[in-house]
């Protein structure tokens, strides 16, 4: 999948990460750049989301939780990981948690995407 199929979904994650930025910075000791430097902050949340959708799709759940979309993963024993995002339930079975964290954003951006759709 790719983020921008979900424009929408896609700017409320930016918006919260560069808000995240913006405030990291601030309390910085050494100020890494500008908060008024818009395009560097935007190319940071950029590179920052895209590596996180590869990577480390755990680091997102916040975005989800501030709107009110609540990722949960599961273990079940000799079966794997499992999640479930609102009313959603994947019911495959995934070996590791990253896989089954990974799903579980797709289906949170969808879920977000249509939200604000509506």
């Amino acid at each position: 999948m790719n983020i921008n199929d979900f424009p929408k979904a896609k700017e409320i994650i930016l918006n919260s990460l560069i808000k995240d930025i913006k405030e990291r910075n601030n309390k910085a000791d050494y100020k890494l750049f500008s908060n008024d430097d818009e395009e560097t902050i935007n190319a940071i949340a950029e590179i920052f989301l895209e590596s996180t959708l590869k990577d480390s799709a755990r680091s997102l759940f916040d975005v989800f939780d501030e709107n009110d979309i609540i990722i949960i993963i599961n273990y079940h024993d000799n079966i794997g990981f499992s999640f479930s995002v609102e009313d959603i339930t994947q019911s495959d079975s995934f070996i590791s948690r990253k896989e089954a964290e990974q799903a579980a954003i797709w289906e949170a951006i969808k879920l977000l995407e249509n939200e604000k759709n509506n």
